[in-house]
């Protein structure tokens, strides 16, 4: 395969992965809609006297039982579909990747059909242990994805504010209002489902595949990559001044802990030790959708003449 070959099939797995994300903020935005719409129902019908406020003697427990009731009908069938069309997500981005190098393979060791699929197969097996799921598709308990996929933090929140409102006597049309901001969000914040899966639908599909890519390059030798991805107005310097651009893999490693550019945590800032990066997962850290592309040596000394490669 040539290089404009591979260029454009690299550049089609991008924008797939990014159809995957939108999907899924799209779904989720559906979802918040209709939790809301079901609490607001049962506020209204269980709370509600009749007066226009909210004065109930039933208690915390109670209100806890009714929100309840509504996550796990919304989890027998909205977030039940989120889950699984994470887990196909999941499963075209390996597949991506696998498509990705092994057509790039033949340009850089010669192998046969046979090697290439058992390489595939292992590639694919590591990366469905590292996110949590079984061979027939399925989230392992306690695994990466099952952890990812906990409503629990969701639920308390909106407890917490129907529980609040109820105690206070505040009127029903200003709970209502209350808990459709915490759900749905406002133009500038998301919606409270979106918080909670934002790290599973940006973060987490980013490393599986960065990682997947890594685990290739591993196995193929590949020592340089092109940081590609393009720009949006969100792009952050440290992304800005590498996108497009060759490194290799010692390059990142040694370098890019010690930019000053490298999003920090407050806490990483304070101390001056950075915690937990790795530069081939991570890249730019958190929200960043930049992907690796490993390329032959060949074609990163025609781009980058300067570049030291491995001997």
């Amino acid at each position: 395969m040539s290089e404009r070959e591979l260029a454009q099939l690299f550049g089609r797995a991008t924008r797939e992965m990014d159809a995957r994300q939108r999907a899924r903020i799209r779904q989720l935005r559906g979802i918040e809609r209709e939790l809301f719409e079901v609490l607001a129902r049962r506020i209204v019908e269980e709370l509600d006297r009749g007066r226009g406020t909210i004065t109930t003697s039933r208690g915390s427990a109670s209100i806890g039982t009714l929100i309840d009731a509504a996550f796990s009908s919304i989890e027998r069938s909205g977030l039940k579909a989120f889950y699984k069309d994470a887990i196909t997500d999941i499963f075209g981005i390996i597949g991506a990747n696998d498509a990705y190098h092994i057509a790039l393979a033949p340009t850089v060791r010669n192998l046969g059909d046979k090697r290439l699929k058992a390489m595939q197969k292992e590639v694919d097996r590591l990366m469905r242990r590292r996110m949590g799921i079984d061979g027939r598709g399925r989230a392992i308990e306690g695994g990466l994805i099952d952890s990812l996929t906990n409503s629990s933090e969701v639920r308390t929140r909106v407890k917490e504010v129907i529980n609040a409102g109820a105690a206070s006597g505040i009127p029903t049309g200003r709970l209502v209002r209350a808990l459709e901001i915490t759900l749905k969000g406002t133009r500038v914040d998301p919606g409270l489902l979106q918080r909670q899966f934002s790290p599973l639908i940006f973060d987490t599909y980013q490393y599986l595949d960065r990682a997947s890519s890594d685990a290739y390059a591993t196995k193929l030798g590949l020592d340089a990559f092109i940081y590609a991805g393009g720009l949006i107005e969100t792009s952050r310097d440290f992304c800005i001044k590498r996108n497009g651009k060759v490194f290799s893999r010692k390059e990142a490693e040694r370098e890019w802990p010690k930019d000053p550019t490298l999003p920090r945590t407050k806490k990483e800032r304070e101390s001056g030790v950075l915690v937990g990066y790795d530069p081939l997962r991570d890249m730019g850290r958190w929200n960043c959708r930049h992907r690796i592309r490993f390329i032959s040596d060949a074609l990163a000394e025609q781009l980058r003449p300067d570049l030291a490669l491995k001997p």
